[in-house]
This record gives C-alpha cells, structure tokens and sequence, in this order.
C-alpha cells in the first residue's frame, strides 16, 4: 500500500512544466522519472500509474506512445482531453469533467489541455499506461 500523499510530485520529460506526476506504480526495481524509485512494483506488462497534477490552464503536451496503451481518470477539474486526433493536438479534443474516463489505443495522440482558472481547484489526472503484449514488442 502507498499513499500518494507520500510521494513527490515531479516534471515529466516532453510532457511541460505545468503538469506534475506522481509515480506510484511501475515495472519491478525500475526508478520512476527523476530517478525516484516507484512506490508499488508490478509485474512487467503494467509500464507506470501516476497522479498528474496541473496548474491552472496547465498542460499535457499531446504525444503518444507507439507501443503502450493508457487510460486517463479525470479525478478532480475539468479541460479539454486530447483523445486520437493529430499531433498538434488540435483534433480530437473533447471537453471533459472529473469522472470522465479516457482509454487510449497504442499510437494514439493523448493529451490534456487544464480548463480551471486561478484561485479552483487543480484539475488531476489517475492514468495507467501499460505495455501492449507484443510478443515482439521493444523496450524504449
């Protein structure tokens, strides 16, 4: 058992500045970003489970991931989630709300644009990525 409470919040390298993770899960004895050891060690399919914290109208820059799939719960907020469109993260955004949950395919454009304002609640973010069972699939 971990409480997120108990673990740092950090940068994500290529995700910006105004969103914040918490690594809580992830493959055994691998450290989290920031070289933070996860908190819960799994098994090798399940790559990370993080709590992403935004600033006001902050931002998960849209990517993707060519080999991992990912759900996103928008525990607490609101914005506009970045779900298949292009890498601008321009298409495919739909407006969403805490409660809302997002699955997303691998190589699939993922992102979240934050909708609140100074002085509300950051909005947050449960999300679970894991490794698509290839049998020939890589290790980036």
């Amino acid at each position: 058992m971990v409480n997120a409470g108990d673990v740092p919040l950090q940068e994500m390298p290529g995700h910006g500045k105004t969103s914040l993770f918490r690594m809580l899960l992830g493959p055994h004895n691998t450290p989290g970003p920031g070289k933070i050891p996860n908190r819960l060690q799994v098994a090798q399919v399940v790559e990370g489970l993080y709590v992403i914290e935004f600033a006001p109208s902050g931002t998960n820059i849209p990517h993707h991931h060519m080999m991992e799939e990912e759900i996103y719960y928008l525990i607490r907020g609101r914005g506009d989630m970045v779900a298949g469109g292009g890498m601008d993260g321009n298409e495919g955004r739909y407006p969403a709300t805490a409660g809302d949950v997002y699955f997303f395919r691998l190589n699939t454009t993922v992102g979240f644009y934050g909708g609140n304002k100074e002085g509300e609640p950051f909005s947050a973010i449960l999300a679970v990525r894991s490794q698509y069972p290839f049998p020939f699939a890589e290790k980036r």
